[in-house]
C-alpha cells in the first residue's frame, strides 16, 4: 500500500503477481465505444473517468489478531460522483485473498450512470493464457450474449482483443464463474466469485483504447502492446446499445444506474 490503500504487490512462491508499478484498483470506465460516442457518452459519463483516478483515502482498518486471516479494510471518498467506496482484503498465509468492493451512492444527487463497477489488475505480460467458465469464445456484453454460450473456453490474452477499425472497448465476456490467468508454465492465478462476473484481459491500457472527448483518426492496427496483462474483473457492465449510433442509449434494463453496489471475488494463486 503505497498511500492510496491499494495492492501493488501480490508475492506468492517467489512470483510477483502484480507488475512493478500498477497494482489492483477501483474501475468504473470503459473505453467508450463507438455507439458510446454516438450518445455523447464520453461527456456524459466523464466524472466517473475522473472517479476512476481521484479516488480519495479515509483512513482503513486493520484486524490482524487471526494472522492466519488477515483482514484489511479501505474507505476512500469518491468527490467526483458523490460516493463513497470501501475495498476490503482478507488474507491468508497460502496467498489466498479475498477482495470485496462496495460503494454507497447519494441517491439525492443527480449523478449519471457508470460504465461498470468493478476493479483492474495489472500483471506482468508472461501470464498471458486465459480459461474462463462463462460465454464464449468470442467477446459479448449484457446486452449482446445470445449466441455466446457458457462453458469452459481458452486462449491467449491477445486473441481476445478484437481489432475494430477505431481502438475501443472490447473483449468482454459475461456470466463467468471463474477465470484462470497463467504463464506458459502454468503459474498463475483463479479469479472466482458467489455471483457471476464480466472479465476481460487484454495487453493495451483503458487510456490505449480511449480516445477522450473526441473521435480522432486512430487505428487499432496501430496500437503497440503493453509489457503486461490487464485484468477486468467487474460485477457488471452496461450494455453496447446499438438501436442506432446516433443517439439512443442501451435500454434501460442493460444500464448501470446510479445506486450501491457491492461484489465480492477471491483470487487463489496457482502454481
Amino acid at each position: 500500500n503505497r498511500n492510496d490503500g491499494l495492492l501493488h504487490q501480490y508475492v506468492v512462491n517467489n512470483i510477483n503477481f502484480l507488475k512493478n508499478g500498477y497494482s489492483l484498483k477501483p474501475n468504473f470506465w470503459r473505453a467508450p465505444t463507438d455507439n458510446d460516442y454516438g450518445a455523447g457518452l464520453q461527456k456524459t459519463l466523464l466524472n466517473w473517468k475522473r472517479a476512476t483516478h481521484n479516488d480519495v483515502l479515509l483512513g482503513f482498518d486493520l484486524d490482524s489478531s487471526n494472522h492466519k486471516n488477515i483482514k484489511m479494510r479501505m474507505h476512500y471518498s469518491l468527490p467526483d460522483v458523490y460516493a463513497m467506496l470501501d475495498i476490503s482484503y482478507e488474507m491468508n498465509g497460502e496467498g489466498i485473498i479475498k477482495v470485496t468492493e462496495s460503494m454507497r451512492a447519494d441517491t439525492s444527487k443527480k449523478v449519471p450512470m457508470l460504465f461498470k463497477f468493478g476493479m483492474q489488475m495489472m500483471l506482468p505480460k508472461s501470464f498471458d493464457q486465459l480459461e474462463w467458465y462463462g460465454r464464449g469464445p468470442g467477446e459479448n456484453y449484457m446486452d449482446r450474449k445470445d449466441n455466446a454460450f457458457v462453458g469452459i473456453y481458452k486462449g491467449s490474452v491477445r486473441d481476445q482483443f478484437v481489432p475494430y477499425v477505431r481502438p475501443q472497448e472490447t473483449g468482454n465476456k459475461t456470466d463467468v464463474r471463474w477465470v484462470k490467468l497463467s504463464d506458459k508454465s502454468g503459474n498463475g492465478i483463479i479469479i472466482s466469485s458467489d455471483t457471476v462476473l464480466n472479465i476481460s484481459a487484454r495487453h493495451f491500457l483503458d487510456e490505449d483504447l480511449d480516445e477522450g472527448l473526441e473521435k480522432h483518426n486512430a487505428h487499432a492496427g496501430e496500437l503497440k502492446e503493453r509489457d503486461m496483462s490487464i485484468m477486468n474483473i467487474d460485477l457488471n457492465q452496461t450494455g453496447l446499445g446499438g438501436i442506432n449510433s446516433w443517439g439512443t442509449w442501451p435500454l434501460e434494463k442493460y444500464r448501470m444506474e446510479y445506486k450501491d453496489y457491492k461484489y465480492t471475488f477471491v483470487i487463489t494463486p496457482i502454481k
